[in-house]
């Protein structure tokens, strides 16, 4: 048998983040009637990100930054909220280089690191976009993206 289902809000009232830690990697797989395996363990990944980022920001960093890399777009997305929140912006331009196309994590990603511009170098989000792990051109988005903070840098 697995691990027993972390509840979320409890960890949050006790403010165990040691908890909320372990809570951000959990997972529980399970057979569906289509014969595909669901994780049913995202919900609570995403709970705990969001916890820890707003409960224990500086201890949670590690796993709020790990959880981009989370195969669930909606802990991904999560994630990004959180490091919005924070202002980590160095951390969301470096995640455009491989958070993927599909979902919503990257487009969410993209809308951060604009709110946050005047935090970030725009050669530092062009040099993540163009030594992406894949061979494709830059599409549209990312175009938009660099050009959106190329044309703050002329406003100043």
């Amino acid at each position: 048998m697995g691990e027993r289902k972390p509840n979320i809000k409890s960890l949050v009232r006790r403010e165990d983040v040691d908890g909320l830690l372990k809570a951000a990697t959990y997972r529980e797989l399970a057979s569906g009637s289509d014969g595909a395996v669901h994780d049913l363990g995202i919900p609570v990944r995403a709970d705990a990100i969001l916890a820890l980022g707003t409960l224990a920001p500086d201890r949670g960093e590690q796993a709020v930054t790990a959880a981009l890399r989370d195969p669930a777009d909606r802990v991904r997305c999560e994630a990004v909220r959180v490091l919005h929140a924070l202002r980590e912006v160095g951390v969301l331009a470096q995640t455009v280089q491989w958070l993927p196309q599909k979902g919503h994590s990257r487009k969410l990603a993209f809308q951060a690191i604009m709110d946050l511009r005047e935090l970030v170098r725009p050669s530092a989000v062009a040099d993540a976009l163009v030594h992406r792990g894949d061979d494709d051109l830059l599409g549209e988005e990312e175009g938009e993206l660099i050009l959106g903070l190329l044309e703050g840098e002329r406003a100043e």
